[in-house]
This record gives C-alpha cells, structure tokens and sequence, in this order.
C-alpha cells in the first residue's frame, strides 16, 4: 500500500511538463477534503444516525442506510475538492497526463496513510510478542493485549491481501473519477483544444452525457469470534464506485 503510490508518482513525474505539481495538488485536496470530512462524520452524521437508532453495530437495512450516508458525505467533501483543484489551480493547458497524476496523487496519498497505520500495528505486534516486554502491565491487561496479538497472527494470509485489493481498486477509481470531472471542468469552455485532447480518453470517459459522484459501499463481512478476522464479530470492507449523472447536452 505504500510502495505502489510511491512508484506511481516517480513513473509519472518525469511524464509530461507539468512534473510533480498535480500530484502535489491531489494530495493537498485529499488533506483538506477530509479536514472537513472526518469531523463532519464524527459530530454531525454518525450522532445523527445514531440518534435515528442506525450504527455499525446493525444490520440489514440499516447498515445499507449507513453505507450510502457516509458514501454521500465522502463524495461531498472529496469531489468538491477535486472540482475546485480541477477549477482554480490546474486549470491552464488541457493534458490527458494531469488529471491522471492528481488522481494519483488524490488516492496515492490515502493508500500511503493507511499502509504507515498497518506497519505501524505490525511493529506494535512485533514489539509487544517479545519476552518481557508485557511485564509492566497488570495481568488482566496482559492477557488482552496477548488475545489481540494471538488474533492477529491467527488471520489467513489471503485475508491480508484484501487491504492491499482495496487500495488498489480505490486508486483506479480515484484516477476515473479524476478524469470524469476534469472532463466535466474542462468541456464548458468548449475549446477546440479541449475537444482535440479529450478524443485521447478512453470511452468510459468520454462520454458528454455523463459525470461521477463518489460512493462508498461498506460490504459487512461476519466471522466467528477469534476466527479468520483479529477480534472476531464483524469486519467493514470498504469499496469505491462511480454513479452516472445525467448532464445538460451541449
């Protein structure tokens, strides 16, 4: 999760004119998306969902009602930032190359975030397994911390390479949700240089009709207590998708 952001970047940089700067601009519109984001969630959305009685710890329908509430509100915070960076600060010469490196920049950065925690919950792990290294702690505490770290090992390899999928698919939808609203910035100008750069997109986004929101799907996958999963009870696997908009025709 960490290296393929990173070698992503280094590929592109020495792509194009414009060098580092879109990647540099996708990062910051990650930072400042969820600036607003994260609070936004912890003191407005989730108290008000849990008010209506719909938290993670439910199901069925009220877990959908969840997913799509907070896919909404990523989707709000995230692609403004995207439409604005697209709109004030990479709005000079159209290129096929820039919004592929903001997208880059856009999801490399949370992959790179997510995959510091995970190395950071590994090195944890490998420090709190040493001999002696529990002996500070009282031994209600230390027979927790030795169940958590038991869990821990106890996950399937195959279920580690889950995080990695994830990334890996929130990055290919970060660079098409880019291109689809940089298109979608781009195309009111009705430039002839513009039309000439945007017969390069692939078809999916070359569509005039068409533009991208940001959805969240939270997928709940149930395990058995200390099986499979650290923990047991119930994991959140979290995927990324496109939902086509209808736009005005030209």
């Amino acid at each position: 999760m960490v290296g393929i952001p990173c070698l992503l970047a280094v590929i592109l940089i020495r792509r194009g004119n414009d060098g580092f700067r879109p990647i540099g601009i996708g990062v910051a519109a990650f930072v400042f998306s969820q600036a607003g984001h994260i609070p936004f969630n912890q003191f407005v959305l989730l108290p008000a969902l849990e008010g209506g009685g719909i938290g993670l710890s439910q199901s069925g329908w009220k877990l959908l009602v969840m997913g799509i509430a907070v896919g909404f509100s990523a989707g709000i915070f995230e692609e403004t930032a995207r439409y604005l960076s697209f709109r004030f600060w990479l709005n000079k010469e159209p290129s096929t190359l820039l919004p592929i490196k903001y997208g880059v920049g856009h999801g490399g950065i949370e992959a790179f975030l997510l995959g510091i925690l995970t190395l950071y919950a590994l090195i944890q792990v490998l420090t709190l397994g040493g001999e002696g290294s529990l002996d500070s702690f009282s031994s209600e505490q230390a027979g927790l911390i030795r169940a958590q770290i038991f869990a821990y090992w106890d996950v399937p390899w195959q279920h580690l390479l889950l995080g990695a999928w994830e990334r890996v698919s929130a990055m290919i939808f970060h660079i098409g949700a880019s291109l689809m609203v940089y298109k979608s910035v781009r195309k009111k100008s009705h430039r002839k240089k513009d039309k000439l750069v945007f017969k390069n997109f692939p078809p999916l986004f070359n569509n005039n009709r068409s533009n991208s929101i940001h959805c969240y799907f939270l997928l709940l996958i149930s395990s058995a207590p200390g099986k499979h999963l650290p923990g047991g009870g119930a994991a959140l696997l979290q995927t990324e998708s496109l939902l086509p908009l209808p736009l005005e025709r030209e």
